[in-house]
Formats: structure tokens, C-alpha cells, sequence
């Protein structure tokens, strides 16, 4: 069971949700809105969730400016779901062509809230319909990493380094891919 309700710590009137479960220690995570999320144990008090919140208000403060400055990708309406999943698998059929290596059994597009794309023990790829908004070099970033986990089903150094082989600059589209911000 969870329990859930919206706070202010006293001090540095910090706004949160917090979610009471079943765990043993205090966590925050701020949300690609901004918002912040703490997560805490049943049997915590409430003033040691504040002095937990407050000690990292500089921290809070830094994430939610790095938030605001992604760029919001457009919300896909769902007549149009159809026509971009189309259009972000012909990318990705046309962009294969180019990469060796091993190729995936079957390219399914989907419209995810939380992840650009991920790799199935099956060797399918997902790749998110919002692809369709980035630019071209970091639709084949992604297409590559998914494509690196053919080789390496996690994020191992060799995963990284068989990337790099296949993409040499993958370390700063990774880090160019997180200016995007997906649509909740």
C-alpha cells in the first residue's frame, strides 16, 4: 500500500509529493515537470522528511533549472500515431541499412513516456514514435544503441565500448539526447 500527499517543507518551502511505502530509506527525484517526488517509509518523521528535503534544496534547485531547459517534444495525438510510426520505422529501416552488425529480428515503434527506445532478449527493438522530432543524429544514436544491445543486453563497459566503436562521438549524443524532453 501506498500513501501519497502534497507537502511544503517548513524552511526552504520546498512543494513535494510524498509517497509513504514499504521501504527503508528517504529518496527525492525531481520530475521532467519539475516537480519533486519523495519517497519514504511508513514509520518516518515527518520532520526528518523536511531537514531531508531542505538539505538538498541547492540540489532540488539545480535539477529543476536543468528541467526547464530541455526542449518539450509536442504531445502526439492519436490520429496522428499511425502516420509518424510509419514514418520513424521507414527512418529506422533506411538508417539499418548503413550500420553493420547484427540486425534485429522484427523494429516495433511504440509512444512511451519515459524511454527512447530498449532491446528484448527476442533481439526486437523499440524505438519511441517521438523520434520523429529529434534530429537525424540522434535518431541513429538511439537506433545504435538499441542495436549495441544485440550484443550486450545491458549497460556493461563492453556495451559501451562496442557504441563508441560503432558511433565514436555516442558519449556526446548521449549527452545532446538528454536536452530532450519527452511529453507526460
Amino acid at each position: 500500500m501506498i500513501q501519497q500527499e502534497f507537502l511544503c517543507s517548513p524552511v526552504e518551502n520546498i512543494s513535494f509529493f510524498l509517497e509513504r511505502r514499504k521501504r527503508k530509506t528517504i529518496s527525492l527525484c525531481v520530475l521532467p515537470d519539475g516537480k519533486i517526488l519523495v519517497r519514504a517509509p511508513f514509520a518516518a518523521p515527518i520532520n526528518t522528511i523536511y531537514a531531508f528535503i531542505d538539505s538538498k534544496a541547492h540540489w532540488i534547485s539545480r535539477q529543476q533549472k536543468k528541467q526547464s531547459d530541455r526542449i518539450l517534444l509536442p504531445q502526439v495525438e492519436e490520429s496522428e500515431k499511425e502516420y509518424i510510426r510509419a514514418l520513424v520505422r521507414k527512418k529506422a529501416e533506411e538508417m539499418l541499412l548503413l550500420v553493420g552488425g547484427e540486425k534485429p529480428e522484427r523494429v516495433f515503434v511504440r509512444f512511451t513516456k519515459s524511454r527512447w527506445g530498449s532491446c528484448s532478449s527476442l533481439k526486437n527493438i523499440s524505438l519511441n514514435g517521438y523520434m520523429f522530432y529529434l534530429p537525424d543524429e540522434l535518431f541513429f544514436y538511439v537506433l545504435c544503441h538499441e542495436l549495441t544491445h544485440l550484443e550486450h543486453m545491458n549497460h556493461s563497459f563492453f556495451f559501451w565500448q562496442a557504441l563508441e566503436k560503432r558511433l565514436p562521438n555516442a558519449k556526446a549524443l548521449e549527452k545532446r539526447l538528454q536536452m530532450y524532453r519527452l511529453p507526460l
